[in-house]
């Protein structure tokens, strides 16, 4: 091993100069030179930042999450992506533009994202929540992870919050440790002001990051985020359609007859697990381009896929799982996972 010492000016200078000028603003910007804001609103109720625990508890949680570059660059490209569709269902619902940032904080704007928990998608819905707000999960589908479906659930869900407790603050916290915890402390503790609540730190800490990820998305630039146009994540073209499905139909036929791959449609459709779509009407995305004429050929390719669609079959006396499939003309390992 052999070290060779260089003056340190002649390093730093070499180094400098052999990144190119579009690059100098990545070196990281020291995290003093950012100042937490002193006023602050969220979903139009004032945030007393005047007090100084208040403002400390937000100041922490604000160089937190800046520290985090990488994962704040994936906000700012996927927000570009996903705030438009959030953004015109809470517009469709009267609800503040701001309870956008909730998905941030959720999932880090991850279709796919699922906690230790079991919480899963972007608005990190458990089974049970989610069933409640009309979020399906059975063998073949889970619509947690859908945009559209979670999004619609989590707007009813954060408007009965917010007409429970009549403060989106409290809503916001309710979201997040559940509407009864939120009930019992302002019982306990004869007080309904969030910042003078005493709740599971999880829940304190999730408010004031919502609003460091609001502070700093509204004005990332400020921050040294700067991109350039191209570098951020585009929405998807797609049609909604709706899709009568007579029994378990393969996506592969499905993406046939709207001019695409199996992996287009299961990335435009999160919520369909494993290999089919199953009976029953269903409303998914498509790429635009294969929407024209989509029905006339989906109905075709089920007439000419007779593997393609399944229905019931009632087992008698007698059968075996390798019998029914030669009765049937089906592989035996179909059979087993289409049956659990």
């Amino acid at each position: 091993l052999v070290l060779f010492l260089i003056p340190a000016s002649t390093f730093a200078q070499e180094t400098l100069e052999a990144v190119p000028d579009t690059c100098q603003n990545d070196f990281k910007i020291p995290l003093l030179q950012f100042k937490t804001p002193r006023s602050l609103e969220f979903c139009g109720e004032h945030v007393p930042l005047e007090r100084r625990d208040v403002w400390e508890r937000l100041d922490k949680q604000f160089l937190l999450s800046l520290n985090r570059e990488a994962q704040v660059i994936l906000w700012i490209k996927r927000s570009k992506k996903y705030f438009p569709f959030i953004e015109e269902r809470l517009r469709s619902h009267n609800l503040p533009d701001d309870l956008k940032y909730l998905a941030v904080a959720e999932s880090d704007l991850n279709q796919y994202a699922i906690s230790p928990k079991g919480a899963a998608g972007p608005w990190q819905f458990m089974k049970y929540t989610g069933k409640r707000f009309g979020l399906e999960k059975k063998r073949w589908i889970d619509e947690r992870y859908s945009y559209a479906k979670a999004t619609d659930a989590a707007i009813q869900y954060l408007s009965s919050l917010h007409e429970q407790f009549g403060q989106w603050m409290l809503a916001v916290a309710a979201y997040n440790c559940g509407e009864k915890r939120v009930e019992k402390e302002i019982e306990e503790q004869k007080t309904d002001e969030f910042f003078d609540l005493y709740l599971p730190l999880e829940t304190e800490e999730y408010l004031l990051r919502i609003m460091a990820i609001k502070i700093i998305l509204s004005d990332y630039e400020k921050y040294g985020f700067v991109l350039e146009e191209e570098e951020y994540y585009q929405p998807y073209d797609v049609e909604e359609i709706e899709v009568a499905s007579p029994g378990l139909v393969h996506i592969r036929i499905l993406a046939e007859a709207a001019g695409t791959n199996f992996r287009t449609i299961k990335r435009l459709n999160p919520d369909l697990k494993g290999y089919y779509v199953p009976e029953g009407q269903h409303t998914l995305f498509i790429p635009r381009e294969g929407a024209e004429g989509f029905a006339e050929r989906f109905q075709s390719s089920l007439g000419t896929a007779s593997k393609g669609t399944k229905s019931s079959y009632q087992v008698k006396q007698g059968d075996s799982l390798s019998r029914i499939a030669l009765k049937l003309e089906v592989p035996m390992q179909d059979l087993m996972e289409w049956n659990n």
